[in-house]
């Protein structure tokens, strides 16, 4: 993280600390002074020490403190992953995510109130990190490369779901289930497979500097077509979990028609408008106008697109961003949106980790879990190969994309959560999903820096 956007973030923390103690009962000026009591007894000094637990609880389950946090465990995550021990940041924020959430320290509990406003600072940092990234991207590399991003994500994604389908019917599936459930569950096991976590190799290639490549943009077209498909998946898997196995080809069309045309016509209006409107910002000396309107139509955008149309918010804020390269304003407003990147964007790795609670995944035997991960793993660097290959691109391109496909993201914990809420997974299943979840995305920006490594 920059120096400059470090100082940001120092000072955030100390007016979110201080402001969110000034929000507690009892604390400030207005307190009641009890150093000036003559005398404290025994049961006043018990009583004394349950207010004082009692302030330092709820000021620890204040929003404000728990994004306070948040961010210094992502400072010093990150700080300490690339000078200790010179692993991508992404890597520090996720593992710091771990020890603050449930699996260890317990300092942050994503449950009710709390949980709502992870969430929304969640979902706010994933579009603002992938707006970042369509807005470093180059459009013309990514037209060139439309073809090829289009292949590599079909055959990829086709292979994995064979793969995750295929693990469960001839590995994992008891003797003797019945038919309909085994098949139900091998199709959950494959829709978990199928996506690919856009947000994880695009922060690596920022971190890189390697935005503007062949590689990236091949990575993150095919994220784009990842995206899609295994939305269509997700309907599938949706369908079958309400109907109990029957499946409309129709509907299944449908959906797919739907966010395919969506996110078509919005990226051809933003190219119209957002140049337009930004450059017309310039032109009467108010340049920060033109950031504001790119995102405030993103914002609109992502929940039309997610609520109408089934689209991701994560794809919208990308094509939203890559829509607005075309302004002439493109430097100012950069510079305008930086600092919100670099604050935002750790947020999402850090409540990653803390989704995960180890503690309730020791019961997840370690056969079922190395099966999965490995698994999920190689069907994403195969699949990858192979529709890289067909596509025509160079050994080196192909390799490096295969290593940025391997994560997976929010998709595939939705396919599990709705798969364990429906019951017809159990928690070992369960924990092994998420568990494959977070191993591809820890592994994921090791594997891609060692990858570029030659250049």
């Amino acid at each position: 993280m920059p120096p400059a956007s470090r100082h940001v973030l120092l000072m955030a923390l100390v007016v979110v600390l201080v402001s969110a103690f000034a929000m507690v009962p009892g604390a400030g000026a207005d307190a009641p002074n009890v150093t000036h009591a003559p005398e404290v007894g025994e049961g006043e000094h018990s009583a004394s020490q349950g207010g004082i637990a009692e302030k330092l609880r709820h000021v620890a389950n204040e929003p404000l403190v728990v994004l306070g946090i948040i961010l210094l465990a992502a400072e010093i995550g990150g700080e300490v992953s690339r000078k200790l021990f010179g692993t991508p940041t992404v890597i520090g924020f996720m593992m710091a995510g771990i020890l603050i959430g449930p699996s260890f320290l317990g300092l942050v509990t994503p449950v009710g109130e709390v949980l709502t406003f992870i969430k929304f600072f969640q979902l706010l940092a994933v579009f603002l990190l992938l707006f970042g990234v369509g807005l470093h991207a180059n459009i013309n590399t990514l037209r060139s490369q439309g073809k090829a991003a289009f292949l590599t994500a079909f055959v990829n994604a086709i292979f994995s779901f064979l793969v995750g389908f295929a693990i469960y019917w001839y590995v994992i599936a008891p003797d003797g289930q019945e038919p309909q459930k085994k098949l139900q569950i091998a199709l959950i096991m494959g829709a978990a497979f199928t996506p690919t976590s856009a947000s994880i190799p695009a922060s690596i290639l920022q971190e890189m500097r390697k935005s503007t490549t062949l590689e990236a943009a091949t990575i993150l077209g095919a994220a784009v077509v990842d995206d899609v498909l295994a939305l269509v998946v997700l309907t599938v898997v949706a369908s079958i979990i309400v109907s109990g196995g029957a499946v409309s080809a129709g509907s299944i069309a449908q959906a797919s028609l739907l966010a395919i045309g969506f996110g078509v016509v919005y990226t051809l209006v933003c190219l119209k408008l957002i140049p337009y409107l930004t450059n017309l910002s310039i032109h009467i000396g108010a340049e920060d106008l033109g950031a504001r309107f790119a995102l405030g139509l993103g914002f609109v955008g992502a929940i039309v697109g997610e609520v109408l149309f089934g689209l991701s918010p994560a794809i919208v804020a990308f094509l939203t961003g890559l829509a607005t390269t075309e302004s002439k304003g493109i430097t100012r407003i950069k510079e305008y949106l930086e600092p919100m990147f670099n604050i935002l964007s750790p947020i999402f790795f850090v409540t990653l980790g803390m989704s995960v609670n180890v503690n309730e995944m020791t019961s997840i035997p370690l056969t079922l879990f190395f099966v999965i991960v490995l698994a999920a793993t190689l069907s994403k660097v195969i699949g990858t190969l192979m529709g890289a290959g067909l596509a025509g691109l160079p050994a080196r391109v192909c390799t490096r994309t295969s290593m940025g496909m391997i994560p997976r993201g929010e998709i595939a914990s939705i396919v599990a959560t709705l798969a364990v809420d429906s019951g017809l997974i159990g928690p070992d299943l369960y924990g092994a999903i998420i568990g494959m979840v977070i191993f591809t995305s820890l592994v994921t920006p090791s594997l891609m820096m060692k990858s570029f490594e030659e250049d």
